[in-house]
């Protein structure tokens, strides 16, 4: 046991790193538009996907041919090769079987479940998130943190989106009788909408090397405003870092994370008081089939483990083990997925080195 520990000991930093798995987060990005009368359904799979699987999935709908449409997202939509709508690339990763980049919705199930299998080489956080409010601008360092390193065969960059939920379409196509009305739909509110991506295209190069470095932590200072016709209560960000070479073959995103705007404090007010804390959970109370999205901060890598535990301590769940760069993340859990009954509870957030605990009350 000795030996054990004194090898352990001797390892360098970068390889205890490699040791450890970080969190898999997989991009749906659903290419739609309020002209498409089958794109409603699109939304429906997605919808039902985050259902499933509510850690692992970002949802985006990226917009084409509508009011929604954004130069940069028209651009990705065009490199991608997408021609059918509505049409959904899962990582940027052309799937065993398919021609396209772009895949029938029936498809996008078993995409992300092979996705979610694919060893994740890089975690991505939110660090130092503030907001102005004298400018109204929002700015972050989005930290990347490789546990393997990369052969330097692509570039390598990093995204933030914002997205919004919530919006009410202005006349949105309808061509199945089970969603609604045709052939326009009534009420029917656009989720995940990409509004903006602050690196542009393709996000922001020469940050992270071509040849990535295992244990090395990557930064990008990033700085954005929200349009005043977005409502900011349903603004999320999404950060990402993907593969950039030439070819839609070579545009695979690696991992991602997402945070709201609700974790960005005012300039001047310290955003982080403990080296691990809970930033935000919502909804609490929440039913036993809420998923429920806890935003937390630490303010080193490490391997995060979150534990649920009952009144008398006893660890009846734990929703969430990954290794994290420093920085925000969000874990998403749901307790009918860890069978818990309605009732008080304990989540505890431990890196070994610290721990950070809050009341759940499950209804």
């Amino acid at each position: 046991m000795k030996k054990l520990l004194l090898a352990l000991a001797l390892l360098p930093a970068a390889d205890l790193w490699a040791q450890q798995k970080v969190t898999k987060k997989v991009i749906l990005e659903d290419f739609t538009g309020e002209w498409c009368g089958y794109c409603p359904e699109g939304q429906l799979y997605a919808e039902d996907i985050k259902a499933k699987e509510p850690l692992n999935f970002l949802p985006l709908a990226n917009h084409n041919g509508d009011k929604y449409e954004i130069p940069d997202g028209a651009e990705i939509d065009t490199k991608l090769d997408i021609t059918g709508y509505p049409g959904g690339d899962i990582d940027r990763t052309l799937m065993p079987g398919e021609t396209d980049m772009g895949t029938n919705r029936s498809s996008w199930q078993s995409h992300v479940n092979y996705r979610l299998k694919t060893e994740a080489i890089a975690s991505v956080g939110f660090n130092n998130k503030h907001y102005n409010p004298q400018s109204k601008e929002y700015s972050a360092d989005i930290n990347v943190r490789f546990v393997k390193g990369t052969d330097g065969f692509n570039p390598i960059n990093i995204q933030v989106y914002i997205v919004e939920d919530s919006i009410l379409s202005q006349g949105q196509h309808n061509y199945i009788d089970e969603i609604g009305a045709k052939p326009t739909l009534k009420d029917w509110y656009h989720m995940n909408v990409l509004r903006e991506a602050v690196g542009g295209a393709w996000g922001f190069a020469g940050v992270v090397p071509d040849i990535a470095v295992a244990g090395t932590t990557y930064t990008k200072n990033v700085s954005f405003k929200l349009d005043p016709s977005w409502n900011e209560k349903h603004i999320k960000i999404y950060a990402f870092v993907a593969y950039n070479g030439y070819s839609s073959a070579e545009k695979e995103i690696l991992n991602s994370e997402e945070v709201s705007l609700k974790t960005f404090f005012p300039t001047g007010i310290t955003t982080v008081k403990n080296p691990l804390a809970i930033e935000r959970v919502y909804p609490n109370p929440a039913t036993t089939s809420d998923v429920i999205k806890v935003e937390y901060n630490t303010i080193e890598s490490a391997n995060v483990i979150m534990n649920v535990m009952d009144v008398t301590g006893k660890v009846v769940a734990t929703p969430y083990q990954s290794t994290d760069v420093a920085g925000s993340h969000t874990i998403q859990w749901r307790a009918a997925d860890a069978g818990l009954a309605s009732g008080i509870y304990i989540m505890q957030l431990s890196t070994g080195k610290n721990t950070f605990t809050q009341k759940i009350n499950i209804q």
